[in-house]
């Protein structure tokens, strides 16, 4: 073989590599998740972190002029949010913490359901605190939400 073939495999090897690393990082830095647009309004499929570790599905009305991030109370117990443990949250591969202090509870945050079929309990309200210092896309054509 030639030496200049040989480098140019190491380089396109190196490249390859490189740009899979990239992907990987990409991945930790944003995540995906699908919602429903219900009413004029965005409710996001979200997942949080039990204290064992298992993840709780719940459905998220998106709201960046809440101030804080609501839970129902249900949830928050099931959680342990009281506890000055933080409260952690999953957009798709993306992790969020948010301090035990910001969190408030509620009851009742209604339901919501695709095709006007109201039927999925609301069990968070997702706030523009949590969400300042991320990137947020709405692809309503897609149905998803993606923060970065």
């Amino acid at each position: 073989m030639k030496p200049g073939l040989i480098r140019a495999e190491i380089f396109l090897l190196i490249i390859v590599f490189l740009a899979r690393s990239l992907e990987a990082l990409d991945t930790e830095r944003s995540g995906t998740v699908p919602f429903i647009f219900d009413d004029d309004r965005v409710f996001a499929e979200l997942n949080f972190v039990r204290p064992n570790g298992t993840l709780r599905k719940a459905l998220a009305f998106v709201d960046l002029g809440t101030p804080t991030l609501v839970l129902d109370k249900n949830l928050h117990e099931e959680l342990q949010g009281g506890q000055g443990k933080p409260v952690i949250l999953r957009v798709g591969d993306l992790e969020i913490k948010v301090d035990s202090s910001a969190v408030e509870t509620d009851t009742g945050l209604g339901l919501t359901g695709r095709d006007g079929k109201r039927t999925l309990p609301v069990e968070a309200v997702l706030s523009g605190s949590v969400l300042t210092n991320y990137q947020v896309v709405v692809d309503y054509a897609k149905r998803t939400l993606t923060v970065a």
